[in-house]
């Protein structure tokens, strides 16, 4: 159970298009790219936003989905990089809005621990200083 980087691909295209995900942002018809589990038929997609830390800087934040077991999981959030004394790159993140369906309730936890290893590896794939951890702090979770 790995998530892997991805390119999108025009061969992604009807799959993408049957999720009917909403991007908040209007940034993109389709993404460039996307964390992807196989083994669990998950997959994560970042919409992109301006959610640096500190919260109170007053930018809107980062727009994120993962989609598994036919649902899609809305989440939101802001990051920095923090880098160890002996120069290991560590990325923050607060998740300030997390909406998952009611069908899933019973699996929060492992829906946690599942956006922890897609972030984990979005940031090792795309980030200028590639992250070695991902540390995930969760405000507030909603139902629907």
């Amino acid at each position: 159970m790995t998530f892997v980087f991805k390119n999108f691909t025009d061969a992604d295209k009807p799959k993408y298009d049957s999720l009917h995900l909403k991007n908040p942002l209007n940034t993109f018809r389709y993404p460039p790219h996307w964390i992807v589990d196989q083994e669990r038929n998950a997959l994560m997609i970042s919409f992109g936003g301006r959610g640096e830390m500190p919260i109170e800087r007053g930018e809107p934040p980062n727009f994120y989905a993962l989609v598994w077991q036919n649902h899609t999981i809305e989440f939101e959030g802001y990051n920095r990089l923090d880098t160890t004394i002996k120069g290991r790159k560590e990325y923050q993140y607060k998740i300030t809005r997390l909406i998952i369906p009611m069908a899933l309730k019973e699996k929060k936890d492992l829906i946690f621990e599942m956006i922890r290893e897609a972030l984990l590896v979005y940031e090792k794939s795309i980030s200028r200083y590639p992250a070695e951890a991902v540390h995930v702090e969760f405000n507030k979770l909603f139902f629907l």
